[in-house]
Order: structure tokens, then C-alpha cells, then sequence
């Protein structure tokens, strides 16, 4: 349930034009509920608009989202909404339950959704536009940058777009490397796994009708036996028929043990042949000395 009540503060520009390693140097710093936003400019003029859309919307009494901390209307519709814009609305809600770690890498994987669910190629620049992303999703992102948020609100495939095509496309696209050459399949896991959450949260959103994701393939049953075939009774049994005994002697013929071993099989069925191979050593065949005195003879 939403409060009915926002406190929105917005404050004066901050000016850190002493460091030098700051590239945008005049920030906009504004609370919403005691949560603290801000957003970079390169110029204290674009600081200056900024701000004044922040103190315009306070003035009308407008609410400001909760995920990005911007007024309400700023907001597009589900139906109007990019993977792009969606992809940071949907990190913004999970960033406070994430570890550091986990962030990064959800970055890392949203990066590249974002880049792949576009209707042209970045072409050389992919690498560039793939710092710049990581940055941009952020839910304390500096100011965006004109000339790639103008590049993702023209190309960043709609929502509503989504079907089963394209995101077996983008599932294909996700296993590779910016080369080309296939990823390793931890990773091409990893970034899939959060790719497809963002997509499932559109879905659970109203914004795309049905899971569009490729289903997960099965493994191959087992050659030689269907794996729903349940295994019957007799089957050890006929195994245990088939194999042939190890009696420790070379089967070779005139070896009356082993024809009477074999004769034992045919008359008994399914016995155990290894029993039948036991018993048979204790009475079948002369023994160790009347060998020698067959031989004298």
C-alpha cells in the first residue's frame, strides 16, 4: 500500500569543480522519504533545469516513484516502456537486497540485454555503449548523456514487442562474447539467468503478454532404454544367465569342470552360475595331487 504522504526535499547545487577528476562537475542533490538522489551535470545551467523540474513537480503536489526517485509523470506507461527503461526500473527494486557483488554482475547482464533487444547494431561503439550502460542503470546514476540516451530511446526494442522471436534471438545472443566467439557456460548462465528475471518481471507487470523466453532444454534419455520404462523382475535374472562364470581356469576344451558346468546351466534355467561355478570346484575334476599320479599312470 502506497503512503499518501511524500516528503520530497530538493537542495541547492553542489559545485566540485576543485577536483579534477570529476567530469560532471554540478550535482542536484533532492530526498524522497528520507532516501537520498542525485544527478551529475557537465554544465550548471543543466543542473539549474534540472532542479527546477524537481521544485516545479514539488510545487504541484506530484509523487515521485519510489524505484528512481523521479515525479510520477516522468514515468512512461507499460505500454510505452522500453527494455531499457525497464530493465533500470526493475534493478532499482532489487539494489537495496543485493550484495555489491551481485550488482556488479547484474549490470554486467543488463548491460548486454539492452544492447542485444535493440532493432540495429551498435556496431563499434558496443564497448563504449556498454560503460556508458553500466553506469546508466544504476539507481544513482549520474546525469545521462544525451547522445546515447537519445540512441536507446530510438532503438531499445518496446515491451510490447517482445514475442518468442526475438527473444530466442536474444537468448542466442546472450552466450556470446562482443567477437562473437562463445562465452563459458558459467557465465553465459549467469547472464542469462538475469536477463530472463527482468523479462519474467515484465510479464508478472502486465507489460508483455505470456513468458516469451525459450523454454530450457531436456537431456536425452538413455540410449538402449526409454528412462519411463520401468525395469522388470526378471531382468537381473536373464542378465546374470547371459554373463558367463569366471571360473579362474582357461575355458579350453576337454575341461570336464566346465562342461558340466554348462550342462548344470542348461538343466537348471536361471541359477546363479556363479553358485553353480563354487560348487562344482569341490567335486567336478581330479585334484591337486591325483593330477600327478593320472600323469605317473
Amino acid at each position: 500500500m502506497k503512503r499518501t504522504h511524500q516528503e520530497v526535499q530538493v537542495y541547492s547545487i553542489q559545485d566540485r569543480r576543485s577536483s579534477n577528476r570529476v567530469k560532471r562537475p554540478w550535482v542536484v542533490r533532492w530526498s524522497v522519504d528520507g532516501r537520498q538522489r542525485s544527478k551529475s551535470f557537465h554544465t550548471r545551467s543543466e543542473a539549474d533545469r534540472f532542479r527546477l523540474l524537481l521544485m516545479n513537480a514539488v510545487q504541484r503536489g506530484e509523487r515521485f516513484d519510489e524505484v528512481t526517485g523521479d515525479p510520477s509523470s516522468w514515468q512512461p506507461s507499460l505500454s510505452d516502456m522500453n527494455v531499457y527503461q525497464w530493465a533500470r526500473r526493475w534493478l532499482g527494486e532489487q539494489w537495496v537486497e543485493w550484495q555489491p557483488r551481485t550488482r556488479n554482475s547484474a549490470l554486467e547482464s543488463l548491460a548486454k540485454l539492452v544492447i542485444i533487444a535493440a532493432d540495429v547494431k551498435v556496431g563499434r561503439t558496443e564497448a563504449e555503449l556498454r560503460h556508458y550502460l553500466k553506469q546508466a542503470l544504476r539507481p544513482d546514476a549520474d546525469g545521462p548523456e544525451a547522445r546515447w540516451e537519445k540512441w536507446l530511446t530510438e532503438h531499445s526494442l518496446l515491451l510490447s514487442t517482445i514475442d518468442r522471436e526475438s527473444t530466442a534471438e536474444i537468448d542466442r545472443q546472450l552466450g556470446l562474447r562482443i567477437d562473437g566467439q562463445p562465452l563459458s557456460a558459467t557465465t553465459a548462465n549467469r547472464t542469462r539467468i538475469v536477463a530472463r528475471a527482468c523479462i519474467v518481471a515484465a510479464v508478472q507487470a502486465g507489460a508483455i503478454s505470456g513468458d516469451p523466453w525459450p523454454p530450457q532444454g531436456r537431456k536425452a534419455s538413455p540410449v538402449g532404454r526409454s528412462a519411463s520404462a520401468p525395469r522388470s523382475a526378471d531382468d537381473g535374472k536373464s542378465d546374470r544367465c547371459d554373463r558367463k562364470p569366471s571360473t579362474g581356469q582357461p575355458d579350453v576344451p576337454g575341461d570336464d569342470g566346465r562342461r558340466v558346468l554348462r550342462r548344470t546351466q542348461a538343466v537348471g534355467g536361471c541359477d546363479d552360475p556363479t553358485s553353480v561355478a563354487r560348487s562344482s570346484r569341490r567335486w567336478v575334476g581330479p585334484s591337486t595331487r591325483d593330477r600327478g599320479r593320472h600323469l605317473l599312470r
